[in-house]
């Protein structure tokens, strides 16, 4: 069975809007997070989100490249001014490389999560 990346759950709450992923990573998932985030705002036009919130806690085999950054901050230009990227321990310290190697750190971008072995 593939296990494929997919988008498990999109929720928001106190202006965080909340992204869950799951499966194998794969650059497809520019397309599906942002497709996923657009069509949660088109459908709350009137909600405000300030932060986005991309759990990858449950994604495998991500070992860099740019699609968890380039996902989410077109959505600055549409008031966002908070990106959290959540990790698990294998993918945590290859998230926070990508942040600080693009100097994303400054313009609102965290990884949180259980640091790696």
């Amino acid at each position: 069975m593939e296990n494929r990346f997919k988008i498990e759950s999109v929720s928001a709450a106190d202006r965080t809007l909340t992204i869950v992923c799951s499966g194998s990573y794969e650059y497809a998932m520019i397309f599906l997070v942002g497709e996923s985030i657009k069509r949660w705002m088109g459908d709350h036009p009137t909600e405000k989100v300030e932060e986005l919130v991309l759990d990858l806690t449950a994604v495998v085999d991500y070992v860099g490249g740019d699609p968890p950054v380039s996902s989410i901050i077109q959505f600055g230009r549409r008031g966002v001014r908070r990106f959290r990227l959540i990790a698990n321990p294998q993918n945590r310290k290859s998230l926070e490389n990508l942040v600080r190697g693009l100097g994303m750190d400054k313009f609102g971008f965290s990884v949180e999560g259980k640091p790696g072995e």
